[in-house]
This record gives structure tokens, C-alpha cells and sequence, in this order.
């Protein structure tokens, strides 16, 4: 990496989202960061889309709905997806080269926070 640090912009899909470049470049839960995010913030990709201020806006035409699942996780480190979600989950998660710590893939995490909701509430 080259070091740089700023804000990143980023349209996914058509919705915006704001984050800086180490939430990108975060590994999670021990895992090594996404090389997805490693590859678009070397400068490579993303020297053309570089602001003067140092900040970065990116397109990316992916699903912004199963994006923000997988950026709150690089924020928060807890990963919270909706159920209707699991299926694109699986994909975008494979795309970005970001998954759950300790999940097998997105269903397993999906059925778990289910049963571990329905737990709760019966208590």
C-alpha cells in the first residue's frame, strides 16, 4: 500500500456510502483484508478517481443492499444479515473476499443468528 489515507466514496450499485480507507483494509476476526479492497486502494485502479484532497470516489456495480452488511462488518466486526439477504451474501461476500469469521459461508452465520433471535426470545 502506499501509505495514503483519506476518505473513501463509494457508489454501490447507485447508493453512497462514506468510509475511509483503513475500514477497507481491515481484516476481521483474524482473517487477512480483502484483496478485493487491497487491489481497488493500491492507487492501480484508483488513480484516475483520486481527488486533490486525497480522497477517493469509486463505483462499484454491485449490490448495495448485501454492501452495506458486508461494511458494517468491516466496522463493527459483527455480522448481522437479514435473511433474504443469505443467497447474495454468499456471492457478493465471494466477490469482495470478505466473510465471517467463523462461518463455513453466509447461510451458516444467517441460520445461527436466526435460531440464536428465536433463543432469545424465548427467555
Amino acid at each position: 500500500m502506499s501509505g495514503q489515507s483519506g476518505m473513501v466514496y463509494l457508489d454501490v450499485g447507485g447508493t453512497h456510502f462514506t468510509t475511509d480507507r483503513d475500514t477497507l483494509l481491515r481484516g476481521v476476526g483474524g482473517k487477512k483484508e480483502s484483496p478485493f479492497f487491497v487491489s481497488l486502494l493500491d492507487g492501480k485502479w484508483s488513480e484516475g478517481v483520486r481527488r486533490t484532497d486525497g480522497d477517493l470516489r469509486i463505483f462499484i456495480d454491485r449490490d448495495p443492499e448485501a454492501f452495506a452488511v458486508i461494511l458494517r462488518f468491516l466496522r463493527t466486526g459483527k455480522w448481522a444479515a437479514p435473511p433474504h439477504l443469505t443467497e447474495v451474501l454468499r456471492e457478493e461476500s465471494g466477490f469482495y473476499g470478505v466473510y465471517p469469521p467463523d462461518a463455513v459461508s453466509v447461510s451458516d452465520v444467517t441460520l445461527r443468528a436466526a435460531v440464536d433471535s428465536n433463543a432469545m426470545k424465548s427467555l
